[in-house]
């Protein structure tokens, strides 16, 4: 389930959801891939939508094993079986995988183990040319200004288990190292609807619940941090694209 992304273009809630989906299959349209990777693919849903809305093969990475068999069976039921393939794995490690002329990550980023061996590995992967389309979490600086500012981003990071939560401007560096060019950068925090004030609050004494387990008051605890920080402008909710360069 990704973030609902309110822009002018969605008629309602439920096309909100699909916002990133939508901008994903624009630049593909661009280009026309014929195979392109998702850089943890859930149980599918990005995948299978855009396999329906164009002729292209795509194959989804995921770490549980669980979501790529739920996935493999969703293909199925959809009649996409043959275009689309779900594997359990790393997408930062080597796996049986063709070379992709397109690859995108969509709120996956900043849960890999090293933003280095992303790159690394993706540039590996993407043949020249290829598009790298990225959309994620990412602080506004690379050093916090102050301990609040601190405090709030460690919570973020530790609650939902983030290694690789960082500046854009430290990702797009990276990327260039492995050969990549940022061609688009896409700033959508402003058409995201902010969890209330009092909201938040309630939020904040449901943590302290003794009865809930350790990962649950973890993940609220990191969800309540991502409200604090885009409200006080210390992280922006973005879409990143790049183009892999010839070698």
């Amino acid at each position: 389930i990704h973030r609902a992304v309110r822009d002018p273009d969605c008629a309602g809630p439920r096309e909100a959801l699909r916002s990133v989906e939508r901008r994903i299959l624009r630049h593909l349209a661009d280009t026309a891939p014929d195979h392109v990777v998702d850089l943890g693919c859930g149980v599918g849903s990005s995948a299978l939508w855009l396999a329906e809305r164009m002729p292209v093969r795509v194959t989804g990475i995921t770490l549980s094993p669980l979501q790529a068999a739920l996935a493999e069976k969703a293909a199925v039921l959809r009649g996409l079986g043959e275009r689309c393939r779900f594997l359990a794995g790393d997408f930062c490690s080597p796996l049986p995988i063709e070379a992709a002329g397109a690859a995108y990550a969509v709120e996956s980023l900043s849960h890999a183990p090293a933003p280095r061996a992303f790159f690394a590995r993706q540039a590996e992967l993407l043949l020249p040319g290829a598009l790298l389309l990225v959309c994620d979490d990412f602080r506004t600086r690379d050093a916090a200004a102050d301990p609040e500012e601190d405090r709030w981003l460690r919570r973020f990071s530790e609650g939902w288990r983030l290694p690789s939560l960082r500046s854009s401007e430290e990702m797009t560096r990276l990327a260039r190292e492995h050969g990549f060019t940022l061609l688009a950068d896409e700033d959508l925090t402003p058409f995201l609807r902010l969890t209330p004030r009092a909201a938040l609050a309630v939020r904040g004494l449901a943590e302290s619940l003794p009865v809930l387990k350790p990962a649950v008051r973890s993940s609220l605890a990191g969800g309540t941090a991502l409200q604090v920080c885009l409200r006080e402008g210390w992280v922006r909710y973005r879409f990143l694209a790049f183009r892999r360069e010839h070698p």
